[in-house]
């Protein structure tokens, strides 16, 4: 027991002079990069592009301010749009008719950077099915809490990513736009959480189907 005493001592005062230590770090200059986010749906009419650069430690410019003059190329299906316009909420936008299985190609150039591509495939909606509404229940706060529950059914032959998000309305306010996000918990370790939804990949039920409650 001396010996484990002696040895216990030996750490401790050997990790308390670790954490005294000074590390110098060089951070090299940083380089921008175009960055280039997008939300495309079947069914959607246009094409919404945010097109920024990434910033550096010590920058403090605005990481949403957009790159001026961009040179735009996207592809659907082999139709090329070019002519992208700057709207009021800083995203360059041209109108498109989006359909499931379309394929679409990205090419993005700026000046004095890197030329950015991307492509992806517009994919089918999933199969959702058997939605259960549970009874009322309390959680130890005393806030009231329903179950929802639902079954879905995987894209097969892919990787897909799924998000579900749920908005509340009031009869008395149909255009009501205000704290409409809903708070939700799962008793699924594999669901996370994101503003007024859960998000999931199909990692756990690929080519197959789970029971999601909400």
């Amino acid at each position: 027991m001396k010996y484990l005493i002696q040895l216990l001592l030996f750490v401790t005062v050997s990790s308390c002079n670790f954490f005294d230590r000074e590390i110098n770090l060089e951070i090299p200059e940083h380089t921008p990069r175009i960055v280039v986010n997008a939300i495309v749906e079947a069914g959607g009419d246009e094409l919404r592009l945010a097109i920024t650069r990434s910033l550096g430690m010590r920058d403090t410019s605005s990481f949403s301010e957009p790159i001026p003059n961009p040179e735009i190329l996207v592809t659907v299906n082999g139709q090329n749009y070019t002519e992208f316009q700057l709207d009021t909420a800083n995203h360059y936008v041209t109108p498109a008719t989006i359909q499931t299985g379309d394929r679409i190609e990205l090419e993005v150039r700026a000046t004095n950077m890197e030329t950015v591509f991307s492509e992806t495939v517009v994919p089918a909606a999933p199969l959702i099915r058997d939605v259960k509404l549970g009874g009322t229940v309390y959680d130890f706060g005393g806030s009231e809490k329903r179950e929802i529950s639902f079954v879905i059914q995987d894209i097969p032959s892919e990787e897909n990513f799924y998000l579900v998000k749920f908005i509340q309305e009031r009869d008395d306010f149909p255009n009501y736009f205000g704290s409409r996000g809903i708070g939700i918990d799962s008793p699924i370790t594999w669901l996370n959480y994101v503003f007024s939804g859960l998000a999931f990949t199909d990692a756990v039920f690929r080519n197959g189907e789970a029971t999601v409650t909400i």
